[in-house]
Order: structure tokens, then sequence, then C-alpha cells
């Protein structure tokens, strides 16, 4: 029996230029392959779902001006970071 470890811990996570204008990188670290990541707005609705690789990942016209927070899934765990669109 292979078992995985989804310890939040080991994962890298983090998301810049923050503020943004155009664009957002998102990195994570190479624990895993890839990654699932929900974008939920202030108001608390989920408003996308984005794949990501291990390594750097960048997003154009993510979503609209406004205050998010980024939920990266790892295993049943999330990481979370806030980033602003300009």
């Amino acid at each position: 029996m292979i078992l995985e470890d989804f310890s939040v811990q080991n994962v890298s996570f983090s998301l810049y230029p923050n503020p943004s204008n155009q664009y957002l990188n998102v990195l994570v670290s190479d624990e895993f392959p890839t990654y699932d990541m929900q974008i939920i707005d202030s108001r608390g609705m989920l408003v996308a779902t984005k794949k990501l690789l291990a390594g750097e990942n960048i997003f154009y016209d993510l979503v609209s001006p406004g205050l998010y927070v980024a939920k990266l899934k790892i295993g049943p765990d999330f990481k979370v970071q806030k980033f602003i669109i300009k």
C-alpha cells in the first residue's frame, strides 16, 4: 500500500505581484505534479477554478478588480493566500 503525504506544510504557494494590474503569477512547489486552485471573491463566491502545474503558472485577465482569496487544494486540506487585482 502506498500512502501519500498531503501535508500542507511541505507545499510552498505564493502569488505575485500583489497587488496586480494585468497578470498573476502563481508559484507552487513540486511536491505534487498538479494542483487545483479556487478563486473566491470578497463576498465568498467561487469565481474561478484553475488547474496548476508544479512550478510557475501565469494567468492573464483572471478576474475583475477586487480583493480575492486563492485556495490551493492539497489532499483534504487547503493553503490560502489573499490577493488584489487593481
